[in-house]
């Protein structure tokens, strides 16, 4: 799982219009630490799954990978039957790292309701590990058998994680197990190490804070030799400070930016909105204002406006180039308004040095698709369409289709490992279904077939599990 991979699937969780939904009065998750628990970490505070050991309720269990110890854990099911797992007669010798992921909430009400009916502004929380977090309306927020656990309570301590890069992504959840009216998530990426790798440096938390505007101390103005601070601007109404602490080891933080490197020890570098470089002897920086690179292990973002945001760090040599292997770890968080007009501006980034002229990396954008599709078949209403998935992007943004026609699509998804489906609704708000087709994870091919609307006009179309960024104008002539 790579740091694009992280970008592409925790972005694309989000259903299109939720990014126009931030109002300080909505349920948020405030802060999310990831925290990989190596030697001399402290020791775990696992959670035990809510619920009464043993009964099989969809809603007051938790996934076979729970700690529970007691009794059988059942998982919900999207329809609302339990799938009971039996535990195991002898238990594993531990082979991974246990990793423990805390958040706290606003504007919402942690309570031991699972299963019960939905109550707005109370509910639980889903735990989710390398796997997408559910979004679609009405339908349980519910993912493979021992990829989620659900439970009452703010911390997860993930038990036996095999060593890599892993996704951690936390879902606030209504009684029963549905996602939020505005879907809330957040998440955490950070490399789990192997034996092989426990004298090498390494990330061993990550932890985001979203803050009203000046409630943090000011930054420090390490990590900026060479440079000057850009000119301040005007904080925008709502916005607010977002503060990035890490943990590192077998690594020594230095404020010897610029200097020649010297083998574990270097700086760090922090960015906002935009994906670490980790090639070798290549300067990691970004766009100006999207990084800054200091050698304190924690960052305050100031005047971020509400939105999706995505926080990186990454350990660098003294030069400002990656670590070999590359040091990363990210997360994901959604800022509501703050409701507060902000006390201070925007921390300026600088270029680490004034002679290298670094080269912006932007996120690869999607495919660009072509115009709408010709629709293959004869003109009294029988049409074919080819529809391919790929690098989480359709091949089209629009559809023609005429009145009454029936529709064949051809569906192709060639993203690996990937869900992707093909579903047409009304409009954009995706609460009534025209046609809904069944998911396919990639690579994969099927077949759908359907009656285009009677009534000519401009519907929607979209992949319901990436219905952001997979969407476009489904067209009845």
């Amino acid at each position: 799982m790579t740091v694009l991979a992280f970008l592409a699937l925790l972005t694309s969780c989000l259903p299109e219009g939720v990014s126009m939904q931030f109002d300080s009065g909505l349920p948020a998750i405030q802060s999310i630490t990831a925290q990989v628990m190596v030697d001399g970490a402290a020791p775990p505070t696992t959670a035990q799954p809510t619920g009464t050991p043993g009964e099989v309720t969809p809603g007051s269990t938790v996934s076979p990978t729970s700690e529970s110890g007691q009794g059988e854990a059942a998982t919900p099911s999207p329809t609302g039957e339990a799938e009971v797992s039996p535990t195991p007669t002898a238990a594993p010798e531990p082979s991974g790292t246990d990793v423990m992921i805390s958040v706290e909430v606003a504007n919402f009400e942690v309570v031991d309701k699972l299963g019960q009916e939905a109550v707005d502004g109370e509910g639980h929380l889903h735990f989710f590990l390398d796997a997408v977090p559910p979004v679609m309306s009405g339908v349980p927020a519910v993912s493979a058998p021992g990829t989620y656990v659900a439970l009452a309570d703010v911390t997860y301590t993930w038990p036996d994680v095999q060593p890599g890069l892993h996704i951690f992504s936390v879902e606030l959840a209504n009684n029963d197990h549905t996602p939020l009216a505005a879907p809330v998530v957040a998440a955490a990426v950070i490399w789990v190490p192997d034996a092989s790798m426990a004298s090498m440096p390494q990330i061993t938390s990550i932890s985001t804070q979203v803050m009203e505007a000046g409630e943090a101390a000011p930054p420090s103005p390490t990590g900026t030799p060479g440079g000057s601070p850009s000119p301040t601007t005007e904080p925008m109404e709502g916005a607010v400070d977002i503060m990035v602490s890490i943990q590192s080891a077998n690594f020594e933080v230095v404020d010897a930016l610029g200097a020649e490197n010297v083998p574990g020890e270097g700086h760090i570098h922090y960015f906002l909105d935009a994906v670490p470089p980790t090639f070798p002897s290549i300067l990691s920086v970004t766009a100006p204002g999207t990084y800054v690179p200091t050698a304190e292990t924690s960052h305050t973002w100031t005047g971020v406006l509400p939105g999706v945001h995505l926080l990186f760090v990454e350990l660098v040599n003294n030069d400002h180039t990656p670590l070999n292997p590359p040091v990363v770890a990210g997360t994901l968080i959604t800022v509501m308004p703050a409701g507060v007009e902000p006390t201070t501006t925007p921390t300026p980034p600088a270029s680490p040095t004034e002679t290298a002229t670094p080269t912006a990396t932007v996120v690869p954008p999607l495919t660009t698709p072509p115009a709408s599709p010709s629709p293959t078949g004869p003109s009294n209403g029988a049409t074919t369409i080819d529809l391919v998935a790929r690098n989480l992007s359709f091949n089209v943004d629009t559809i023609t289709v005429p009145a009454g026609a029936q529709v064949t699509v051809n569906f192709s998804n060639q993203d690996p490992g990937i869900p992707h489906n093909f579903a047409v609704y009304t409009d954009s708000t995706a609460s009534d279904v025209i046609f809904r087709g069944n998911i396919i994870t990639g690579t994969a091919t099927t077949t759908y077939t359907f009656t285009a609307p009677s009534e000519p006009g401009t519907y929607h179309f979209q992949c319901d599990p990436h219905a952001a960024i997979m969407n476009g104008d489904f067209i009845v002539e």
